[in-house]
């Protein structure tokens, strides 16, 4: 009678092990979440890389059809270029994570094109196709990857 009693399945979870198990899921989320939220964020950055690289490419066609001046919004070095005018020939939709992109004159400025993530961080891109990025909370510019 006695092994009948001692050979009886527990159906339960201990307290303690219960507990075990809240740190180890908590300790494995501490480490994921910041690793998830650089790759979304890096996923969305790609939307103002994409918008760069078709500026970049009609800022050369643009300096071809032009004696090798490239395209420049008003105001100078503000970001108030008007990309509807058809002199660069793209049609940039309205970005979703984005601002309004922002062509400037090459070599006056060191980019041709850049892009505000709204409110964060801003992409770049230079002459040869290089993406930079500057500002941000923390490091995230280096943590996507991105050179400064």
């Amino acid at each position: 009678m006695n092994i009948a009693k001692f050979l009886k399945i527990k159906s339960a979870f201990s307290l303690m092990e219960m507990v075990v198990v809240v740190i180890v899921i908590s300790v494995l989320a501490s480490l994921a979440v910041p690793r998830y939220m650089i790759a979304t964020e890096r996923v969305k950055s790609a939307e103002g890389v994409q918008i760069l690289t078709t500026l970049l490419a009609a800022q050369k066609r643009y300096a071809l059809e032009h004696s090798g001046s490239y395209k420049t919004g008003t105001g100078g070095g503000a970001c108030t270029a008007t990309l509807q005018d058809g002199d660069l020939d793209v049609n940039i939709p309205s970005p979703k994570y984005f601002d309004s992109p922002c062509v400037f004159q090459y070599p006056t400025y060191t980019y041709p094109a850049t892009i505000v993530r709204q409110g964060s961080y801003t992409l770049s891109i230079d002459i040869n196709g290089n993406i930079h990025c500057s500002g941000g909370a923390g490091s995230t510019c280096t943590k996507m990857g991105y050179n400064p």
